[in-house]
């Protein structure tokens, strides 16, 4: 559910997929109680991965992780 009008449907650029990290870092965050945000661009390998976090301290490392912009490339 977005939180845009519904005229503006159609005119906004469409939403990337959020990223999921591996299966076997799934298994190994659900162990030991962690979360792994990653970047939604594909080409970017930034992971962020906490645990014991408050839901507003998870939040902000989830929108670190989210903001490509601010990930720092390799320049080739």
């Amino acid at each position: 559910m977005s939180n845009h009008p519904a005229w503006m449907a159609g005119h906004l650029p469409p939403t990337p997929p959020v990223r999921q990290p591996g299966l076997l870092r799934r298994i190994a965050d659900a162990f030991g109680g962690y979360v792994t945000y990653c970047c939604p661009e594909t080409d970017c390998d930034v992971q962020i991965r906490v645990r014991g976090m408050e839901p507003g301290e998870q939040r902000r490392y989830q929108e670190l992780a989210s903001d490509h912009a601010r990930h720092n490339h390799k320049s080739a």
